[in-house]
């Protein structure tokens, strides 16, 4: 049971980035100025956000401030979602006997555990 598992899990996760793949904007620009009122969590948040800087790049621009509350911003993306493409991908997870077993498995679980 737990191969099964292990192999459902991997095919539920390539189908989950190739779907991030395409959902993504083939071009994104942002200007964010951030705050949460309290220096520490606005920090803690930065961090979080800059350990993305290689995927956003240049291309955002993260503005901290670390005395207001505020979220304000401006954000331009562009790209294409083909509907048919995400249906694709969607329905060959779901007729995946292996993830089906593993979903079935999850509920049997969540019975036990109940």
């Amino acid at each position: 049971m737990d191969e099964i598992n292990r192999t459902a899990f991997g095919t539920a996760w390539k189908s989950l980035i190739r779907l991030l793949k395409h959902l993504s904007p083939t071009k994104l620009v942002a200007e964010i100025i951030f705050g949460t009122g309290d220096p520490c969590s606005t920090g803690q948040i930065l961090g979080v956000l800059a350990f993305f800087y290689g995927m956003y790049g240049e291309h955002v621009s993260l503005t901290p401030d670390f005395e207001n509350k505020i979220l304000e911003g401006k954000l331009y993306a562009r790209g294409r979602i083909r509907l048919i493409t995400v249906l694709i991908i969607v329905i060959k997870l779901l007729i995946d006997k292996k993830f089906k077993e593993m979903m079935n498995n999850f509920k049997t679980l969540k019975e036990a555990l109940s």
